[in-house]
Parts: structure tokens; C-alpha cells; sequence
């Protein structure tokens, strides 16, 4: 069994932090110090992870803007760029981030990955190859391989950099909820990521200031017996159907499904979509930058169903009688 040591979390969700929180609690040995490192890719996060410092969730937290990095590289189409993709990568992060002042902490401690692509990923396999890299459950990203033969060949081969996905040799374990389900080039590294006995390890103390944390003035009102979650997500945001087509969806879905209810919205942190403006129909909005899986650290919180379209977040929730899930074809059923 390796010995326990320092932990590096890199995060750029509330679901990977709150993971995040779950692990770095749950350690076995005391000692441990625990570094968070958050990006720029959901609204407000670094002031959550000062927050959790402040209240020794965590030791020390630091902001790395990965995807405005990203961003300004992939602007910079030059064959000189393509070739040498992997000094550019550790360049222009440490150029542009003070990543360098915990750099000795990372070296020497496990590094724990949530992305399985992209700068975040690409950046720790190839500056930290001599450390303990660990992958934690993104969602169904886990599961859905992106990279072909032909990305494998090219990346590995051709420009000799990080390949994703897990199949670097630099992660040694991938912890998801589901090990049987990763793809046959990394089912050999899959772990079991067991929500529910982290949650339930938790003291009632470390719950209560985690509620604070993400709810600070307490508006959750979670009364009634037939409640209904809709979670919704940035589907305009990211490109995959307009902002009417979204708004639609969601009004059609809460048609079908919510007659009876008392509803509740969970609406994803990345979208802009102003819901109580938009929707026809009356609804509790459950604040965006508050962790869907707190719900099970709530006493007596239960909803009757829970509905989404393709967020693997309803997945994590044992408060839920039952869940739907309604999947991308849905979509192009209304259209």
C-alpha cells in the first residue's frame, strides 16, 4: 500500500470540489496537507475555494486560468506551436498563473485530476511525470471515449505529448463510480469511488459548515412532500441547441412532468439564462453554486422525482424516489 502523503485537487466545478472536500476528509493518516487549485471554468469558484480554506477544509487554494490560457494558445496557429505543443503548454500555464510558487508541494505530492483532456490534464502529465497522478470521476466523460486510433497515433507517436483519458502512463489510478464501465484501455486502473460511504463518514460539524459555505444565508426552503428537481444545463451555452430552443425544452419537460409538484430548479453555474424571466411557471431556483450532492447531507430532504436531460449529476443523489433521464434525443424529439 502506498504511503499516505500530500494531495494536489484540481478543480473546475462545484462537483469536483465538493469530491475534493469528500477525499481530503476521509484521508486515513493525519498530516495531510492539502493543496486546491481551481480554473476559470465555472463562474465564482475561487472565492468558494478561499472560503473552504478559511474554514481548514483545505490549506491553501490557488487560481490557474486554464481555459483563458488555453484560449490564447490555440489563437496562436503556427507550425512551430503544433510541434512544440508540450514546452508551449508548461510556458505560457507558468507564465500566466503563480503556479510556480507551489511547485515543490506538487512535486512531491499526488496529484488528483478530475478533466480527462484538455490543459488541465495536459499540463500536470507532462511537467509531473514523476508523480502519483491519480484520476477522480468527472461524470459520464469517464465513460464516452473521444480519443481514436488516430488521436492515439498522432499524440503519441508523432508529437510525443500527453495522450488523455487516462492512458498516459503518468495516471496510475481512476477512481469513478463505475470501474467496469471505463474503456478497455484503462479498466485495469479503475478504482471504486463510493460516494455515498465518504458522505456518510462526514461529522455533523464538517456538514453544517459546508451547508454555510454554499448556502450562507440559509434561503434553501426544502418543505413539502411532492417535490420535483428539474436540473437544467448550459445547453445554449455550449452550442448544442439555441437559447429559445433550450427555454422551450425546460417548458415543455415542467408541462409533461410537473402537474402536482412543488418544483424546484437547479440551474447549471455556467448558463445565463435568467429562469424566473423566462419560464411560465412557478418554481423555487435552487442557488447555482450550490453542490446538487449536499442534498444527502440534509436531513429529512427527499424529492419525489428528479428529472434531467443528460446531467450525470442525478446520478450521485440518494435523495431522489425517482429519477429521469431523459437523454439527447429528447432534444431532437421537440424539434
Amino acid at each position: 500500500m502506498l504511503a499516505m502523503r500530500n494531495q494536489v485537487y484540481v478543480c473546475g466545478t462545484y462537483y469536483h470540489i465538493f469530491i475534493s472536500i469528500l477525499k481530503s476528509l476521509n484521508k486515513e493518516k493525519e498530516g495531510i496537507c492539502n493543496l486546491l487549485i481551481v480554473n476559470d471554468h465555472t463562474p465564482n469558484l475561487f472565492s468558494i475555494a478561499e472560503k473552504l480554506v478559511a474554514e481548514k477544509f483545505f490549506d491553501k487554494a490557488i487560481y490557474v486560468p486554464f481555459f483563458e490560457i488555453d484560449h490564447n494558445i490555440k489563437k496562436q496557429h503556427t507550425l512551430k506551436r503544433i510541434f512544440t505543443r508540450n514546452g508551449v503548454t508548461v510556458k505560457q500555464v507558468e507564465k500566466n498563473s503563480n503556479i510556480l510558487s507551489e511547485y515543490d508541494f506538487i512535486k512531491d505530492a499526488d496529484i488528483n485530476l478530475f478533466y480527462n483532456l484538455g490543459l488541465p490534464y495536459n499540463y500536470f502529465i507532462i511537467r509531473f511525470k514523476k508523480s502519483y497522478i491519480r484520476m477522480l470521476e468527472d461524470g459520464l466523460r469517464n465513460y464516452n471515449q473521444k480519443v481514436d486510433k488516430i488521436k492515439y497515433i498522432k499524440r503519441h507517436y508523432i508529437f510525443n505529448t500527453a495522450i488523455g483519458e487516462g492512458r498516459d502512463k503518468e495516471v496510475k489510478s481512476i477512481e469513478v463510480q463505475s470501474p467496469e464501465r471505463l474503456s478497455k484501455f484503462v479498466v485495469n486502473k479503475g478504482k471504486k469511488l463510493d460516494l455515498k460511504v465518504l458522505k456518510e463518514k462526514m461529522t455533523t460539524q464538517q456538514r453544517e459548515k459546508l451547508l454555510k459555505i454554499f448556502d450562507p444565508e440559509g434561503s434553501l426552503n426544502l418543505s413539502g412532500n411532492k417535490k420535483l428537481l428539474l436540473i437544467t444545463q448550459p445547453l445554449s451555452e455550449d452550442k448544442i441547441i439555441s437559447e429559445n430552443e433550450k427555454i422551450g425544452s425546460y417548458q415543455q419537460i415542467l408541462k409533461e412532468y410537473g402537474t402536482g409538484f412543488e418544483i424546484f430548479i437547479k440551474a447549471h453555474p455556467r448558463e445565463k439564462t435568467n429562469y424566473k424571466e423566462c419560464l411560465n411557471i412557478d418554481f423555487i431556483e435552487i442557488p447555482r453554486n450550490f453542490p446538487l450532492e449536499l442534498f444527502d447531507l440534509i436531513d429529512g430532504v427527499s424529492f419525489e422525482k428528479a428529472i434531467t436531460i443528460f446531467s450525470s449529476a442525478i446520478d450521485n443523489l440518494n435523495c431522489i424516489n425517482e429519477k429521469i433521464f431523459l437523454g439527447k434525443d429528447y432534444l431532437k424529439g421537440l424539434s
